[in-house]
């Protein structure tokens, strides 16, 4: 008889018709007493057994949770240490707490703002740039919106624009450190020394995410070293642009080049998107009337064989001091006349260093074009 029958039968029993008759008649108190306490004892037994076997089902949920935990620190590559800094953050060491943290990015990210407010020095937010790059929360996660300059990596390459006010001055920097207060870029340099930037109120940055979009931000200096390696301390902003490659700003430029075509069914075979000219099916000979940091747009003589849409493009652009092949896909084409051929194409696989590069040639373009106008008005 198991445990749920004997309570439905303690419960069931009418009391009321159990009299026994006595010496001096009415109910017997020591037969009702007995009974209850056989009526208690059976409701303790089955409270009891009930707790027990809610204990061990919440035993074996937290084992499930701590190995799902422990597969979910492995595939990060994340150590023991860094447990400890993620049960720091959610000020517990359960599994249950710490899992919405490993797998879900809004999660982690309320954690350490909230933990950021209340304990700003605490050591265990050196641990959280570390932590956001390794759990796929960073900049280098498409799938992630740019929303805040906490998420940049050390090492990734931005296009800094110093405010001057006489002229324009951009170079390219990298982050050399970072934390949840600030991150570190190097200041360029004059004559062989680091110059100070400290003189300016904050800097304007772009930085590109590979098929994704440039964004572009302005930023507080904090400081800069004055001994040892020279860094500039920035302060972190949401205040974050997001700019279209395919809205990006077309500058007519006028660039001979050769062309080599990797046809779209061979294109497709490979995995990579670093095509290099040897693995082209035939060549042309061009002519770039524009150029973009989204694409190109290439004029020909009309070939006898034509590159097609979705076809792959490799050509080089020493003009950009870019030393590496490039690589742009067909979007499509048009002949305007029956001697021309033209074709828009979009750029793929574009490394970061490359399209700094890129941006930056494009600047000196518009600057030459800008100032080519103001003399042309002047002359007049």
């Amino acid at each position: 008889m198991d445990k749920f029958t004997l309570l439905q039968i303690a419960t069931n029993l009418d009391l009321s018709s159990l009299k026994f008759e006595g010496q001096g008649g009415g109910s017997n108190p020591v037969f009702i007493g007995i009974l209850a306490g056989l009526l208690l004892a059976v409701l303790c037994v089955v409270v009891y057994l009930m707790w027990t076997r809610r204990v061990r089902m919440l035993e074996r949920s937290a084992l499930r949770d701590e190995a799902r935990l422990r597969l979910l620190f492995s595939e990060a590559g994340l150590e023991e240490q860094d447990r400890e800094s993620l049960a720091a953050l959610a000020e517990s060491n359960e599994a249950r707490d710490l899992m919405p943290l490993m797998s879900i990015r809004t999660a982690f990210e309320g954690v350490v703002e909230q933990f950021r407010q209340n304990f700003p020095g605490h050591a265990a937010l050196r641990k959280v740039p570390r932590l956001r790059q390794r759990l796929g929360y960073g900049f280098g996660n498409p799938r992630n919106p740019f929303t805040s300059t906490r998420m940049l990596p050390a090492g990734i390459r931005m296009q800094c624009t110093i405010p001057h006010p006489k002229r324009t001055v951009r170079y390219l920097t990298a982050i050399i450190g970072i934390n949840e207060a600030s991150f570190y870029v190097r200041p360029p340099t004059s004559r062989g020394k680091a110059v100070d930037l400290t003189r300016f109120s904050e800097l304007n940055f772009s930085v590109s995410r590979e098929n994704d979009a440039e964004y572009e931000f302005d930023a507080k200096i904090l400081g800069q070293t004055q001994h040892g390696a020279p860094a500039v301390a920035i302060e972190h902003t949401t205040a974050i642009r997001k700019l279209l490659y395919r809205a990006a700003p077309r500058s007519p430029v006028s660039i001979d080049g050769h062309f080599f075509v990797v046809k779209e069914e061979f294109a497709s075979e490979k995995r990579h998107k670093a095509f290099k000219r040897n693995e082209s099916q035939f060549s042309l000979p061009g002519h770039i009337v524009d150029l973009s940091l989204g694409g190109l747009r290439i004029m020909a003589v009309a070939p006898e064989t034509r590159p097609a849409e979705g076809d792959i493009i490799v050509f080089q652009l020493p003009q950009a001091r870019i030393k590496d092949d490039l690589v742009a896909e067909v979007l499509y084409t048009e002949a305007p006349t029956p001697n021309e051929f033209q074709m828009h194409l979009r750029f793929v696989g574009i490394k970061e260093l490359d399209r700094l590069k890129l941006n930056k040639y494009l600047q000196m373009q518009r600057e030459s074009e800008q100032e080519a106008e103001a003399q042309a008005s002047a002359a007049q």
